[in-house]
């Protein structure tokens, strides 16, 4: 085993242990294990940053960014009462509004806009109902 790939073990489980303990946010620790392996030469520079320039990693970005706007304006939130509502307490009634209603809107519009517009909505719906759901 050579010098650099010990390194590169070494920096890969010290991360490992920060993300898995949580004392750290993983944005902070991710960025950290980037740079050490820059700053030990395991990584050139040019290649580092190579990544964010990707068509997906902008997108992603963008979704980030949409959905967090649309939790903040509170349409999230209004969606998730609606579909509440028509749902009542039924599991199978919702199963099929979440996947019904998103499924018909990716025809007509961007499939990242209505990720952004029902990721968060589903979660909280779901929050409250997963221990009332059967186990499958």
């Amino acid at each position: 085993m050579t010098i650099e790939i010990a390194l590169l073990l070494i920096i890969l489980l010290v991360a490992l242990i920060l993300f898995s303990l949580e004392r750290f946010p993983a944005d902070i620790v991710a960025l950290g294990t980037l740079a050490a392996l820059i700053l030990t030469g395991l990584l050139p520079l040019d290649l580092a940053f190579a990544g964010f320039a990707s068509d997906t990693v902008i997108i992603l970005f963008g979704l980030l960014i949409l959905s967090t706007a649309l939790v903040k304006t509170g349409l999230v939130e209004l969606i998730g009462r609606s579909i509440q509502r028509h749902t009542g307490n039924n599991p199978n009634r919702l199963l099929i509004t979440i996947m019904a209603v998103p499924a018909t809107l990716s025809s007509f519009m961007s499939n990242t806009a209505v990720t952004a517009l029902f990721d968060r909505s589903h979660l909280l719906l779901l929050d409250g109902r997963v221990a009332a759901l059967p186990c499958s």
